[in-house]
């Protein structure tokens, strides 16, 4: 995971752009997030990807949405054997990168598709609390389109999902007695599910000092496929999966192991193997210890928080609480351990004290010290392929003074990014201070950071440091009114390398919402920037140049209709070299319908960027899913046309795709009819994909696959409980 460092409207932080997920295979026809980012500074993106064997890259603007952008391919774009890619960033002040940086196309990312989804998704750690709330733990990836079922009841709208935690509130008001949680995947599928009994009543008998329980599921799936041109793997495949955890309570002591996962895969060349994600969990009164794949958190300078196989044992005083752990720098798998001796190894603590009369004066203190060595395995905590060894130590303060909140962080951290040869362990500080105060409704932030350009931390080895700035904001809400403002400086180069320049940006920015009722909810966004370098180096350009970007956005819902436009122009003057002046804009339609039972949804979008040549992109795409006869028959299809073109003949070409699937659930018309634990479906799909080059006919493309699959077969829930007092 790449990590960059960035300016906000309202106050510095640090945005993560990843691969998301870091998924390294995905199924055929399966909608997939490639890239993310979280960066306002960035003027367009683009992703260029290409079928795995192919010569030439298909250019695709990033879709974005405020300052987050993400590049996504639609379920027929997905196809064996793989997927080549890199991402394209243009910054306002002109800037390019790119994602993998050194000669990307070259160098692409790669995913690998299979015609047989080989990620095993797991319902775990299902409880029914004492709160009227059911939470459960989802192990495997589930993209953001996946639906939740309480039996025939689609609750997805009222799930709240959290990373890999999901929870559902109030929950003996809607349901009563056995019940079967499912997620079902965009083409109906059920992926995973598991059973849980929700009870209306108080009449279930409290443990007299302690319970013991039991629970678990087996679930198996036969399934197969193929298609009409005979590109898949046709063998029939047979899976399983043993899951179990145990609860156990007594007096003030509670225990809870979960993640013992037997999987079985009739193709695989290990039959069957362990899942990595146990975690054992043992608590008294307020001091815990924690073993397996556990998450550590700290001041977020050094430890921002992160998941590794090890322990933390922490405990809590009324004014106080601490942690220590010890994990796996790098990550493992199976049931190996995360507790050892060997060079792979990060340990760390936390404290933290509140002081004061009132208690309005927090103080953490964090410190990790680690070794990452490269593994013969690529699964690592780290994109760095030299052995590296840091210590870091963190200082946090957060209080409130005269109506003011203030919070300040330092840190320093000594690093060896390349442990094998001589010792050329670096020391360098982090800190920033921020400021926020209400002055009569006006809610005002300022803020100040520094950061070295040798400081790094074993936990996140890839910070991007090297940077100082300034900013300050003002906001405020009023009725239906509410706006922010923004001033703020960055400066590069604080070290003053001699070999590079230092580079200085200013921006300012404003912002306003209008939300009226019965109206349409509207966005405005000004934001100017101004960019200069000093002491440039020989043979290093000078910078020079600014720029401005406004955008305009319209939403709305009524019913069942909802229609949102948004639309941006931006403009960006290079005072050294007109040449090199750009001028962009974007723009955006969506409109959906949903009925009770059925979806349509069509987006249409065009990006314009104009420098020396002017290079437009049109893309328009259309969803629907319908029942077909009944419920238990579901028509999913996607259509897009996307058309590139270029004024100076460098891109003429369009795009054209589409998919549609007919899933057919025959639960409800078989001899198993009673049989909760059998879940048969069938399913007919049919994909396309054409590209038409002007320029070049060689790279025409057209191609159409009929597929058919089937497969059956659910988990089967279990529960057990023991109950005791002392005399037993």
């Amino acid at each position: 995971m790449r990590v960059l460092l960035f300016l906000g409207l309202s106050y510095m932080m640090l945005p993560v752009v990843s691969h998301a997920e870091i998924k390294q295979s995905v199924m055929q026809g399966q909608r997939v997030e490639l890239y993310q980012v979280d960066d306002i500074s960035i003027q367009f993106a683009n992703l260029f990807y290409r079928l795995e064997g192919s010569q030439k890259f298909i250019q695709q603007p990033l879709s974005r949405k405020g300052s987050q952008w993400s590049a996504q391919l639609k379920g027929h774009q997905v196809r064996v054997p793989g997927i080549e890619y890199y991402v394209q960033l243009t910054y306002k002040n002109g800037s390019i990168k790119t994602d993998p940086p050194a000669h990307p196309e070259y160098n692409p990312e790669r995913l690998s598709v299979n015609t047989l989804s080989t990620d095993t998704i797991h319902i775990t750690n299902m409880k029914n609390n004492k709160n009227d709330s059911i939470e459960f733990i989802v192990n495997g990836y589930v993209d953001t389109e996946t639906r939740v079922f309480m039996g025939d009841t689609d609750i997805t709208d009222m799930m709240r999902r959290d990373n890999d935690k999901w929870t559902l509130e109030n929950v003996s008001q809607l349901f009563d007695g056995p019940q079967s949680i499912q997620l079902v995947n965009t083409q109906g599928n059920t992926i995973a599910k598991s059973a849980i009994n929700i009870s209306n009543s108080d009449e279930t008998p409290a443990a007299k000092n302690g319970e013991f329980v039991l629970r678990g599921s087996a679930s198996f799936n036969i399934g197969g496929q193929s298609d009409d041109d005979s590109t898949t793997d046709e063998s029939l495949v047979v899976t399983g999966n043993l899951h179990i955890e145990t609860e156990y309570t007594h007096n003030d002591f509670s225990s809870h192991f979960s993640g013992v996962d037997v999987n079985y895969d009739h193709s695989a060349d290990k039959e069957f193997d362990l899942s990595s994600g146990f975690l054992f969990t043992n608590s008294y009164k307020k001091t815990s210890l924690e073993l397996g794949d556990v998450n550590v958190k700290g001041t977020p300078l050094v430890l921002s928080g992160f998941s590794r196989r090890g322990f933390v044992a922490a405990t809590e005083g009324e004014t106080w609480k601490g942690s220590v752990f010890n994990v796996r720098t790098s990550t493992v798998d199976g049931f190996e351990s995360g507790i050892s001796f060997d060079d792979r190894q990060t340990y760390g603590a936390s404290y933290e004290q509140t002081i004061g009369d009132s208690g309005n004066t927090n103080i953490q203190i964090s410190a990790v010290s680690g070794d990452l060595q490269q593994p013969e395995t690529s699964n690592v905590g780290s994109a760095n392929t030299n052995a590296q060894a840091g210590d870091t130590l963190g200082l946090l303060v957060s209080s409130e003074y005269a109506g003011v909140n203030i919070n300040a962080e330092l840190a320093s951290s000594k690093f060896d990014l390349d442990t094998n040869d001589v010792n050329n362990a670096v020391s360098d500080e982090a800190y920033e201070v921020h400021f926020t105060k209400n002055i009569y409704g006006l809610a005002s932030s300022l803020g100040y950071q520094h950061y070295g350009a040798n400081y790094a931390t074993i936990a996140n080895p890839n910070f991007s440091g090297d940077r100082e700035g300034l900013n300050l904001s003002f906001g405020s809400n009023w009725k239906a009114v509410s706006w922010t403002a923004s001033l703020s400086s960055i400066e590069d180069n604080v070290d003053n390398d001699p070999l590079r320049p230092v580079v200085t940006s200013d921006n300012a920015g404003l912002s306003l919402d209008f939300v009226i009722e019965n109206w349409p909810a509207i966005n405005i966004g000004f934001n100017l920037t101004n960019q200069s370098s000093d002491n440039e180096p020989d043979a290093t350009a000078e910078v020079d140049n600014k720029g401005h970007d406004v955008s305009l956005g319209l939403s709305n819902s009524f019913d069942a209709y909802n229609l949102a436009w948004s639309s941006s122009i931006g403009e960006l003057n290079n005072k050294l070299d007109v040449t090199n002046d750009s001028e962009t804009s974007s723009h955006s339609l969506t409109m959906g319908y949903n009925f009770d039972a059925a979806d349509v949804n069509l987006n249409l979008s065009q990006n314009k960027n104009e420098t020396d040549f002017i290079l437009t992109s049109n893309l328009a795409n259309l969803s629907l899913n319908i029942p077909l006869f009944s419920d238990n028959v579901v028509l999913n299809t996607q259509f897009s046309a996307q058309q590139n073109e270029a004024d100076n003949n460098s891109q003429n070409n369009e795009i054209i795709g589409g998919s549609a699937r007919v899933s057919w659930t025959l639960h409800d018309i078989i001899i198993f009819k009673s049989m909760d634990w059998v879940n048969p479906q069938f399913g007919i799909s049919w994909t396309m994909n054409k590209t038409s080059d002007q320029i070049d006919s060689s790279l025409n493309e057209s191609d159409s696959t009929i597929m058919f699959d089937f497969s059956f077969g659910a988990p089967i829930s279990f529960e057990q409980r023991w109950q005791f007092d002392d005399e037993t």
